[in-house]
């Protein structure tokens, strides 16, 4: 996989305010408060002409689109690749490990939206433990997409992550499953 090609052909700020909904145009470049610690004063910038972001608060965080991409979601680097390029559909979280199906192929999770109306609560994250607040995307007709869930970690810092109700598309399992909607 050409890292270079596949960057160019992604949209940094598209990708960012996806996590970062508040951003906005700041001369030639876009702000909002940074996804990565918790702030008032927005101090994380987008430049698109560059496509990098920095913070300029208190992680001091920057870099590309993979590299948000690996610090939002918490993956590795080749997570981040296969997640831009969209060769695996979303990537896991590091709180499901890969599974894998009798036939050794990894298990791939396609979301479940709407939410039906039945279906199970979502379970609290891994290591964070329940979210301190939660969103719930909608629809134009109101219906649950999936939710967004912070969590204040004892850093100081938070932690946002999407959760998304989804099935197995071999298995047919359904799961909450650490991620957002495909792109």
């Amino acid at each position: 996989m050409d890292v270079s090609i596949l960057k160019s052909q992604v949209d940094l700020l598209e990708i960012v305010r996806r996590y970062v909904p508040d951003m906005k145009k700041a001369g030639r470049e876009w702000e909002g408060c940074c996804p990565f610690h918790q702030e008032t004063t927005p101090s994380f910038k987008v430049d698109p002409e560059k496509q990098v972001w920095n913070c300029l608060g208190r992680c001091q965080q920057g870099g590309d689109v993979i590299r948000f991409i690996e610090k939002i979601q918490g993956v590795k680097f080749q997570d981040a690749l296969r997640y831009l390029a969209g060769q695996s559909g979303p990537t896991p979280s590091p709180s499901q490990p890969d599974q894998k199906t009798s036939q050794g192929k990894k298990l791939v999770w396609l979301p479940i939206t709407p939410i039906p109306d039945d279906a199970t609560e979502p379970p609290h994250h891994y290591r964070y433990g329940a979210p301190s607040h939660r969103w719930i995307y909608r629809d134009t007709d109101g219906h649950a997409l999936f939710h967004v869930c912070r969590f204040n970690k004892s850093d100081a810092g938070k932690e946002i992550l999407p959760q998304t109700l989804c099935r197995d598309q071999e298995t047919g399992k359904i799961s909450w499953r650490w991620q957002g909607l495909p792109s």
